[in-house]
């Protein structure tokens, strides 16, 4: 089983995972978890990538830009962060 089966697979398994986002463009899965976690997965090789440590403030928004190439987060308690690939 694969890095992101593993993550995908867990969502039964108690992870806090709140929503996954993917764009076309990119060979990247985003998540973000309610424990303030936001994880990036390589497609093509499940290579995992912890963009934003947990904190305990709950991620509300995630997204992607046009191009496919920057990811920007917000949480529910004002913190917000932008990660370029």
């Amino acid at each position: 089983m694969g890095l992101l089966d593993g993550i995908l697979g867990g969502l039964v398994g108690g992870l806090n995972l709140v929503i996954v986002v993917t764009w076309l463009i990119t060979s990247f899965i985003a998540t973000r978890q309610d424990d303030g976690a936001v994880k990036l997965v390589r497609v093509e090789d499940d290579a995992l990538i912890m963009a934003r440590e947990p904190d305990g403030q709950p991620v509300s928004a995630l997204g992607w830009d046009d191009a496919g190439q920057t990811l920007a987060f917000g949480t529910e308690a004002g913190a917000a962060g932008i990660l370029a690939l």
